[in-house]
């Protein structure tokens, strides 16, 4: 295995680890990103071209756009495994699925990654948890679907 494949697989796991960490002790939205997703998708959701996407000023866009929202939220409850498109590069690789977490916790994130963005606030509606569990209580997408699902989005212009 090359040197680059064994950190790539070194920080896969830690982001699996830090994930499944408990967030009932978080007391902001960035604490929650932080303790769940920063590893992967760096400080401020700068991300880690080729490895991991960026996440600032892509989720604000998608929570905008009512069919991206709910990719959104599923992509973060159930995970993401396969080749998808960013920012002009290709990534392979796993997202964790975070399920384990509370709706609240699910909710805080997505809207600390909406503060992130382009897109004035006051357009991109707030994610409740009450939200977040609608989506987890409708159809589960396994990662396979999940990510044909993602290429319609793209396709479609609904996920940059």
């Amino acid at each position: 295995m090359s040197r680059g494949k064994s950190r790539s697989s070194v920080a896969w796991a830690a982001c699996f680890v830090l994930g499944t960490a408990s967030l009932a002790h978080a007391e902001s939205s960035n604490a929650v990103y932080d303790a769940t997703c920063g590893l992967c998708h760096q400080a401020r959701a700068a991300g880690l071209k080729g490895q991991f996407p960026r996440l600032a000023g892509r989720v604000d866009r998608m929570a905008a756009d009512p069919e991206a929202r709910v990719y959104l939220i599923q992509t973060v409850l159930h995970g993401l495994v396969g080749k998808i498109d960013v920012d002009g590069t290709t990534i392979v690789g796993v997202m964790p699925p975070f399920e384990s977490q509370s709706d609240a916790a699910v909710a805080s994130v997505l809207n600390y990654l909406v503060g992130l963005g382009g897109a004035p606030a006051k357009k991109v509606k707030p994610i409740t948890a009450a939200e977040v569990a609608k989506v987890r209580a409708g159809e589960r997408l396994a990662g396979p679907q999940l990510l044909e699902r993602r290429r319609a989005l793209a396709a479609a212009g609904h996920v940059p």
